[in-house]
């Protein structure tokens, strides 16, 4: 038996399934500070501008311009959740391209079902493209 060598990686067998065995990527390069400064600015004029448009869309309902009543204010909020619950799935899907299946293959059995429709064919990047 030789040394083993400064790259090698550990042996992972079928019942080693620890996620720190896993080859992790390397972290981001740190941003500068006026980088950090215009995300920041970002952040605060996106977060306005979805104010807005909820400030809007909650004093327009009940005056009647849209649809009647609190019912619109309620398909709006159960929609508007519905959204982000989807594209919080897509990103999912998109995050599980990455790594090995056989992770979490037996543990989370859902998302190995999903994952095998998303991402056979290349139907998760048809998807992302034809939005």
């Amino acid at each position: 038996m030789g040394k083993p060598s400064a790259n090698a990686k550990p042996d992972v067998t079928a019942f080693d399934t620890d996620v720190t065995q896993v080859d992790k990527p390397t972290a981001p390069p740190a941003k500068s500070i006026p980088r950090k400064i215009l995300d920041v600015i970002r952040y605060l004029y996106s977060g306005a501008l979805l104010g807005f448009a909820i400030a809007v869309i909650m004093t327009a309902n009940p005056e009647g311009k849209t649809l009647k009543g609190a019912g619109a204010i309620v398909v709006l909020w159960v929609l508007v959740i519905w959204l982000a619950v989807m594209e919080g799935g897509q990103n999912a899907l998109v995050g599980l391209q990455q790594l090995d299946k056989s992770l979490y293959r037996n543990s989370h059995k859902i998302a190995m079902m999903s994952t095998q429709v998303a991402h056979k064919n290349g139907n998760l990047e048809k998807f992302i493209v034809g939005r």
